[in-house]
């Protein structure tokens, strides 16, 4: 019986306009040792229902500094519509595995979503792993130890060897997580034993489920004897299985309305003109982990349940003006503000080290009287220059220059819209981010409002 192994290529799908990581099957065993190209395998990508994009896969063995290596290639193809606006996803992905340890060597992953382009680079030397991401506005080195994973293929061989072969129930294994550019610990259980059909064959899997310890998601895989790895994988309400290469002439565009929005029993008219707001909510959030007290902020009050990061309960969120007064001095420093440390240092979508960034906003705040009427400037001119736009469809973002064009990038994101809240509230006194806490989680899982 030909074995059937899984490619550790670091996927950014955007299935839900974040990024997460997948692997591939193909046969590997002869392509190390009659150095061939093999030919493509296939994957359905499915968002609720919808098959909407496909993946395609082959491997090689390639020299590199006098290494045989397993070069993989990876194409994939989606279809996404939200708010009316169509947008497609294409992804190209390239990584140098060794063939002895799995581990990766390098990875490569472009992807282009209309006007909007992003890219992921991992090089691995000896102990160090050097990520460099668009996201980011410079590469990061991270420090390995001998017990961190790097890459789906030295993972799942660790869990194949673990779970199927001795027998464990449950496992945990330090990953290097590169679109984090962080190493976090996730835990794999067996969930149970089932047969499933799929590209016209039964196939009898193990299910497992991982659950990243950092931030609560929970990826579900399906495990057979005749593949290394896996053969589908579900996360959220989007799935990933194996194929054949009909599946280029099945998909369709997926409505991504009902992932990110909820209705409601109620219509409101003036939406800024809220100042109170009761709602009756379930939520599973991914990404984050929380607790009933991460929920009882200034501003907003919540009473119920969060079980297995299950949030069952009432929100009261009452909306906290602030006006200015007693504002701190403008410029000020608040470097020395251990409090305030979190809030002013860079991060992915929030490149405040961006020395065009800097520039223009001490070209708007200058000769502020004091901190609230800097805050109040940028604001501003975010909503009169800063045209949101979904990335890839409809009509790209209006800047004003095209230097701002290469450094900003515009997210459809309410998370990022909180962070920025959260920063003005701790460094001004603004009791702002509280009142669209609910909202924002509504942006990362289905919220079901009563």
């Amino acid at each position: 019986m030909i074995r059937r192994k899984v490619y550790p290529a670091i996927i950014l799908i955007l299935l839900t306009l974040n990024f997460f990581n997948f692997t591939k099957t193909e046969t590997y065993a002869s392509a190390v040792k009659d150095s061939v190209q093999l030919a493509k395998d296939y994957f359905a990508v499915e968002i609720s229902g919808v098959i909407c994009g496909y993946m395609e896969a082959s491997e090689s063995n390639v020299i590199e500094e006098e290494k045989t290596l397993i070069k993989q290639e990876l194409n994939m193809f989606v279809m996404l519509s939200l708010l009316g606006s169509e947008f497609n996803t294409d992804m190209k992905s390239v990584s140098l595995v060794d063939p002895a340890t799995r581990r990766i060597h390098y990875s490569k992953v472009d992807i282009k979503q209309g006007a909007m382009n992003r890219n992921l680079e991992v090089k691995v030397k000896d102990n160090i792993a050097i990520v460099t991401s668009s996201l980011s506005s410079q590469p990061k080195e991270i420090e390995l130890t001998a017990d961190v994973l790097i890459g789906n293929d030295e993972v799942f061989m660790n869990v194949k060897k673990d779970i199927w072969k001795n027998g464990k129930q449950e496992v945990s294994y330090k990953i290097l997580e590169a679109i984090e550019e962080q190493i976090q610990n996730s835990t794999f259980k067996k969930i149970r034993e089932e047969n499933i059909e799929l590209a016209g064959k039964t196939f009898s899997t193990i299910v497992i489920e991982q659950k990243n310890n950092i931030t609560g998601l929970v990826i579900t895989y399906w495990l057979t004897p005749d593949y290394d790895y896996f053969i589908k994988f579900e996360v959220l309400n989007r799935k990933v299985y194996l194929a054949d290469h009909t599946v280029v002439d099945k998909i369709k565009v997926a409505n991504m309305n009902e992932a990110f929005f909820t209705k409601a029993n109620v219509q409101i008219s003036d939406i800024q003109a809220i100042t109170y707001m009761k709602l009756k909510a379930e939520i599973k959030p991914s990404g984050v982990n929380l607790k009933p007290e991460d929920l009882n902020i200034p501003g907003q009050k919540f009473t119920g349940t969060v079980i297995d990061n299950l949030i069952d309960g009432e929100f009261e969120i009452q909306s906290i003006r602030y006006n200015g007064e007693n504002a701190p001095k403008f410029p000020t420093s608040f470097a020395t503000d251990k409090s305030l440390k979190k809030y002013l240092e860079p991060e992915r979508g929030v490149e405040c080290d961006d020395p065009i960034l800097i520039e223009k906003a001490k070209e708007i705040s200058q000769g502020s009287k004091d901190s609230w009427e800097a805050a109040v400037r940028l604001s501003k001119w975010v909503a009169e220059n800063i045209h949101y736009a979904i990335p890839g469809g409809g009509t790209a973002p209006k800047l004003l220059t095209s230097e701002l064009e290469n450094a900003v990038l515009i997210h459809f994101c309410l998370q990022h819209f909180a962070a920025l809240l959260e920063f003005q509230q701790e460094l001004f006194g603004v009791q702002c981010m509280h009142q669209i806490t609910a909202a924002v989680l509504d942006s990362m899982a289905g919220m079901r409002s009563t």
